[in-house]
């Protein structure tokens, strides 16, 4: 395994490349500060400097989510699955969800009945993401070979929720009822995406037998905006 475009980059330096590159990520969704930068902008281009200012964050986002989507892709490689990458993973990326809950949501809250359809078009790329998230959380919790590793998972999986439930808030008070269903996971492996053994989520569940198969909450967005 090696780059073409990157000649240091191969199997033995990809976790540097890796962490570097996701550490780089939250980095840059902690700056975005774009809903406290109002009171910059001039009075007479208001709308015009408002417009440009919510197109280039929304961009951004896309952009940072799309190549966070893509890392956790690499990460389903079992040859890289070790521990100088996992434990980034789930420690940069609870940071990550937590960045983007706390200074990107408050744009998407504010501005979701103007730009309803490119926040949504965000909010699905995030979905994918998030769900390589949830996989990665239940494989290492069923797996429980490495503690550390397992460690990580209750503090990722309130993030993850968290999200689910704000999200579904945002839409819901925007008349989107339709466009989000909390729905289910099955339990799949992490790497293969294979049906696994059952077990009990984290979420309330109100008796053993009412589940048989191990699920997680997820957010559906398929569905058109009401009307």
């Amino acid at each position: 395994m090696a780059s073409r475009t990157f000649a240091t980059l191969t199997k033995a330096t990809f976790p540097c490349y890796y962490r570097t590159v996701l550490a780089s990520l939250v980095e840059i969704v902690s700056n975005g500060h774009m809903h406290e930068s109002l009171n910059l902008l001039t009075e007479k281009h208001f709308e015009r400097d408002m417009e440009i200012m919510v197109t280039d964050n929304l961009g951004e986002m896309e952009h940072c989510f799309g190549n966070f989507k893509f890392l956790l892709e690499c990460v389903r490689h079992e040859s890289l699955q070790t521990r100088s990458v996992l434990i980034p993973t789930f420690r940069l990326g609870s940071k990550f969800v937590d960045a983007f809950q706390r200074k990107c949501m408050p744009l998407l809250e504010a501005q979701f009945r103007q730009h309803s359809v490119e926040i949504i078009a965000l909010l699905k790329i995030v979905q994918q993401a998030t769900r390589s998230l949830q996989l990665l959380c239940s494989h290492f919790k069923d797996e429980k070979k490495d503690e550390k590793l397992t460690s990580f998972v209750p503090a990722l999986k309130r993030s993850l929720e968290t999200l689910v439930f704000r999200t579904r808030a945002m839409l819901v008070n925007n008349n989107c009822r339709e466009a989000i269903i909390i729905g289910n996971l099955k339990n799949k492996g992490f790497s293969r995406g294979e049906i696994v053994s059952s077990q009990v989520p984290l979420a309330a569940v109100s008796s053993d037998e009412d589940e048989e198969e191990a699920e997680d909450s997820d957010v559906d967005l398929d569905a058109e905006r009401d009307e």
